[in-house]
């Protein structure tokens, strides 16, 4: 397997890959309908047990479109949350459609943070908006969209409204700007593991820092992918020595802690 790794399916290969990411019971699948209509393919991702939705979008003939299970955090510790890694690492992703609870603004930013460490331009749909309203929330998306530096579109996926916004603005997608950092030592830590990855793979798909934060925090998925690359002795030789806990601490109790839990 090469650096890149590779999409799970050559059907795949020949096609962009877009995702829906989002906690559980956000109406992701409920919006993958909306973008995809009926022809949908439900299996298995690859190496998993774990069933994922793939269509070709409506909006782009040449893309396909994934519908992820549910995360709640990265690192990835469910079958659910290891399925969509396993996707992010394997796919050829060019897009990252996040979408959240318009309903409970904070942990839908808390999984944007952790996504924005991954380096894949993203859209946010802010979903639930009618839901929201009748709570008595109003969440400005003009100034949260300039706050994360992505297109934010308030959505309700189960009447179809916001849907042909999202889709025009998936064309200004952007990286997200980096929304954490962590104290000097534990930046240093991460600086180490990312010139590790770099030097055995020069062209991830995912941004080196992302990985390096993935890694040190103990992602299985991670894990499994550093293992598969040429002379990944080295990065596991220094992950082993820096995870290493010291006293009754730990750099991933470390990134944890100064994550805040983030879920």
């Amino acid at each position: 397997m090469d650096c890149a790794t590779s999409p799970s399916s050559a059907a795949a290969a020949a096609l962009r890959t877009l995702a829906l990411v989002g906690h559980p019971n956000v109406g992701k699948s409920v919006l993958f309908h909306r973008l995809t209509g009926t022809y949908v393919t439900v299996s298995n991702y690859p190496g998993t047990t774990v069933e994922v939705s793939r269509a070709t979008p409506r909006f782009d003939r040449e893309a396909s479109l994934l519908d992820t299970p549910g995360v709640l955090a990265l690192p990835s510790r469910s079958d659910d949350e290891r399925a969509t890694m396993r996707a992010l690492l394997h796919e050829d992703m060019r897009t990252l459609i996040q979408v959240g609870d318009a309903k409970n603004l904070r942990r839908t930013l808390n999984l944007t943070a952790l996504l924005a460490e991954l380096g894949v331009p993203m859209v946010m749909a802010l979903n639930m908006t009618d839901e929201a309203k009748a709570r008595g929330v109003t969440v400005d998306a003009e100034a949260l969209s300039e706050a994360l530096g992505v297109p934010v579109v308030a959505t309700v996926a189960t009447g179809g409204e916001g849907v042909s916004a999202l889709t025009e603005a998936l064309q200004r997608a952007a990286v997200p700007a980096p929304l954490l950092r962590y104290d000097p030592v534990l930046e240093r830590d991460i600086a180490r593991v990312e010139q590790l990855i770099l030097a055995q793979c020069p062209h991830p798909r995912l941004a080196a820092r992302g990985l390096a934060i993935l890694a040190i925090g103990r992602d299985p998925e991670v894990e499994a992918w550093l293992a598969a690359q040429a002379n990944s002795e080295t990065v596991r030789a220094a992950l082993a020595e820096l995870t290493a806990p010291i006293g009754r601490d730990s750099l991933p109790a470390r990134l944890a802690r100064e994550r805040g839990g983030a879920a």
